[in-house]
C-alpha cells in the first residue's frame, strides 16, 4: 500500500454541485473534505502531463499511463483506497453515525446509540425491520455528520463501541480566509459591471513547527508518483505539494483485528462502518443487499443479516468530462460514517472481518476511493446498563 500526503501551498475550496454563473451568481459555495473521485482525478491528471500528454491518454497510445490510468473509457490500475484529513498526529476519520452527540460545557462528546428490538414494528415499520438505534441519554443532541476522531483514539474507542469524551468539527482544522474578486474587461482592464464574486477559500491551521496537515492519499495500486511534487487541486486549479508518507496498514493493527474477531465472536453482531462515501444502487442499501431475507451477500458466499442502519444525508457526487467537455453525470452517495448493523454467526466472525477490510463497499467507483469501510464492535443496552 503507498500513501501520499497531500498539502496546499496557499488557500484553497472545492466547488459543490450548485450553479456558479458568472454575472448569475455573486457568492460560490463549497464543501470539505473533497470527494475521493476528485482527489484521484488530480492525481492522475498530474501522472499524465509528467509523463506524456492528453492527446496520448485520449487515444491510449502510452503503454504506461493506459496501464495504470486507463483510457477516458476503461478503467486502469491505479486505484485508491481512502482519502482522510491528516494532522501531525496521523489521520483524521469521520466519526460513526451510530452515536449520540452531546454538548458539555465547551466540548462535544459521543455516545453510543443501543440497539434495541421492537418486534410490534417488524409489519409496519418503513424499512421492515423489528430493530432500532436509541440515544443512550434524553438530552438535546448535536448531528453526528462532519464529527471528527484522531485515528489512534478512533481505534480504540469508536472501533469497539465506546464513549468519546472529545470529538471534533471541520473548524478545528480549517480557517476560513473568504476571497472577494471582480471581473475585468480584456480590452479595457477596467471591472465589469455585475461581475463581483466571492469564493469561500479555506486554510489548514498549523501546529506550532509542523506542517503535516493535508490530505492523506492512500492506494491499493498506484504507480511511483515520487517524482511529481506538486499537484493541481480543487477549484481554480490549486497547486498541492505531493510528499510520499511511510505507512503499512489501512488502520487496524494485526493485534487490534483479533480482539475485534474475537468481541464480534462472542456477540454475534458486528458494525459496518464507511470510512469514505459509498455510491449505493439501493439508495441507502448496497445492491449486495437482499430486501425480501434482509440479507447482505459478501464475497466468499459470505451471508450476514442486516439489522438496521445508521445512514446520513445523500450526498451529490459529480465531475467534469475533460474529453467530451461537459459535466459528468452526478449520483448520489452515503456519506462517510454511515454504519450498517449485522447479525453473525461466531463462526463468521473472522470472515467477515477479514471480507470487509479487502473489500470496497461500494456499488460504483471503487477505484476512486469509495467504499472504503471496516468493522467495528456493536455495544449492547445490557453493557450500557
Amino acid at each position: 500500500m503507498r500513501a501520499y500526503l497531500l498539502r496546499p501551498v496557499d488557500t484553497f475550496f472545492f466547488r459543490d454541485h450548485k450553479p456558479f454563473s458568472m454575472g448569475e451568481e455573486a457568492k460560490a459555495t463549497g464543501w470539505f473534505p473533497p470527494r475521493p473521485g476528485t482527489v484521484y482525478g488530480a492525481l492522475r491528471s498530474a501522472y499524465i502531463h509528467r509523463y506524456g500528454d492528453f492527446r496520448s491518454f485520449y487515444e491510449g497510445r502510452d503503454p504506461e499511463i493506459r496501464r495504470w490510468m486507463g483510457t477516458p473509457e476503461a478503467v486502469g490500475d491505479f486505484s485508491i483506497r481512502a482519502v482522510w484529513l491528516h494532522d501531525a498526529q496521523g489521520a483524521v476519520l469521520p466519526l460513526p453515525l451510530d452515536y449520540q452527540v452531546v454538548k458539555e460545557e465547551e466540548k462535544e462528546k459521543g455516545l453510543p446509540l443501543i440497539l434495541t428490538q421492537e418486534k410490534e414494528k417488524e409489519h409496519w415499520a418503513s424499512d421492515g425491520t423489528q430493530w432500532r438505534l436509541y440515544a443512550s441519554e434524553d438530552r438535546k443532541s448535536a448531528s453526528a455528520a462532519d464529527a471528527y476522531l484522531g485515528e489512534s483514539e478512533w481505534r480504540v474507542k469508536a472501533a469497539f463501541h465506546r464513549d468519546i469524551s472529545s470529538i471534533a468539527r471541520a473548524e478545528r482544522w480549517l480557517q476560513k480566509e473568504p476571497k472577494i474578486g471582480i471581473a475585468r474587461d480584456a480590452q479595457t482592464m477596467r471591472a465589469k459591471e455585475g461581475m463581483l464574486y466571492q469564493l469561500p477559500m479555506h486554510r489548514f491551521r498549523e501546529e506550532q513547527g509542523k506542517s503535516d496537515t493535508g490530505l492523506l492519499v492512500l492506494c491499493d495500486q498506484s504507480p511511483s508518483f515520487d517524482d511529481i511534487r506538486y499537484v493541481l487541486l480543487g477549484g481554480e486549479g490549486r497547486p498541492w505539494h505531493l510528499t510520499p508518507l511511510q505507512r503499512e496498514r489501512l488502520l487496524y493493527s494485526e493485534e487490534e483485528e483479533e480482539k475485534l474477531i474475537q468481541q464480534i465472536r462472542e456477540r454475534e453482531m458486528a458494525r459496518i462502518i464507511l470510512l469514505t462515501p459509498a455510491i449505493w444502487k439501493r439508495g441507502t442499501r448496497p445492491a449486495c443487499y437482499d430486501e425480501t431475507a434482509q440479507v447482505l451477500h459478501l464475497p466468499g458466499d459470505l451471508r450476514v443479516k442486516l439489522l438496521t442502519a445508521a445512514v446520513g444525508r445523500p450526498l451529490v457526487i459529480g465531475g467534469w468530462d475533460m474529453k467530451k467537455n461537459r459535466p459528468k453525470p452526478r449520483r448520489l452517495a452515503v456519506p462517510a460514517g454511515s454504519v450498517l448493523v449485522v447479525k453473525v454467526k461466531g463462526q463468521q466472525a473472522d470472515q467477515l472481518v477479514r471480507t470487509i477490510h479487502s473489500m470496497k463497499l461500494t456499488d460504483e467507483m471503487g477505484h476512486e476511493g469509495y467504499g472504503c469501510a471496516v468493522c467495528g464492535v456493536l455495544t449492547t443496552q445490557k453493557e450500557r446498563g
